[in-house]
């Protein structure tokens, strides 16, 4: 916003003078300089939590012994979700397979084929969460075992007719290991109608809907289900970029953002109409890149 307001400064101070030099040709349409000029806004930046504390976000499930499409089949037919426990500190399936019998044996639970018992009660958190339940740590409570496994939703499938839930892999969460899990955050936006680009003609357009963070730490419930951006100081051409999402100081000791600060989220770009009249009922044409 300063960059922005120093180039409107320099050609006049009005979003007129800009429109009027880019018509004459005394400014080339879409050059460097102007991107830096226009580049990026100040953004207020929320955050969402779950509504549920992680200790009441539990999956139950049991173990199953047969895999394969005509064992799925017969295990949808019961109003159960296959899927897959896997990762954590144990040996991967490549390397218990490498080092014979005996090392699978003794790492047998890496790769545990499970069941979701409760169609209805999967549903539910999907359409409670939303994106965000993808982001969101669970507890896996295992048929016969009386230990919680904590796991992040992963590798999940929709039927493309019916929309009902063909299968969700679970992943360990084990922060000891040497990669930590990582979950995408979405992000989405809030203050439409403020928003002086937009309200000249131009569209949101989102290049990035979410952003890559690495866990750290056992405080699940300080794990964001979203990042929510205001637009009420967003002009045209400027851009969101992953810098502009700032974590606040009670998730900032659990997650770590991966993506590159200058990585492109979002824009104002096109036109919908004629812009709207600015200094003094002139009717100015506005240029979007």
């Amino acid at each position: 916003m300063q960059l922005l307001s120093s180039c409107r400064a320099v050609l006049g101070g009005s979003t007129a003078a800009v429109a009027a030099l880019r018509r004459g040709g005394l400014v080339a349409g879409a050059t460097d300089a102007a991107r830096q000029c226009f580049s990026s806004a100040t953004l207020a930046t929320e955050v969402n939590y779950a509504s549920v504390p992680f200790a009441e976000r539990v999956i139950e499930v049991r173990t199953r012994e047969l895999d394969g499409k005509y064992e799925a089949r017969r295990v949808r037919a019961n109003g159960e979700v296959p899927g897959v426990l896997f990762g954590g500190s144990r040996w991967p399936m490549a390397r218990r397979k490498a080092n014979g019998a005996e090392a699978s044996a003794a790492h047998s639970h890496d790769h545990l084929l499970v069941a979701a018992v409760d169609y209805l009660a999967l549903e539910t958190e999907l359409r409670v969460h939303g994106l965000g339940f993808f982001c969101l740590p669970y507890q896996l409570k295992v048929d016969g075992e009386d230990t919680l496994i904590p796991v992040l939703p992963r590798s999940f499938h929709r039927h493309p007719v019916s929309r009902d839930i063909l299968s969700l892999n679970y992943q360990r969460l084990d922060v000891s290991t040497k990669k930590a899990p990582k979950v995408s955050i979405p992000v989405s936006y809030v203050d439409h109608d403020r928003c002086p680009g937009l309200k000249l003609g131009g569209y949101l357009n989102q290049a990035k809907r979410d952003v890559m963070c690495r866990i750290h730490g056992t405080d699940y419930d300080k794990i964001p289900s979203g990042f929510v951006l205001s637009l009420a100081k967003f002009e045209s051409l400027d851009r969101v970029r992953v810098g502009d999402v700032t974590l606040p100081a009670e998730a900032s000791e659990t997650l770590e953002l991966l993506d590159n600060p200058t990585v492109h989220l979002a824009s104002i770009v096109g036109r919908k109409g004629k812009a709207a009249e600015v200094d003094a009922g002139e009717e100015v044409e506005e240029i979007f890149v």
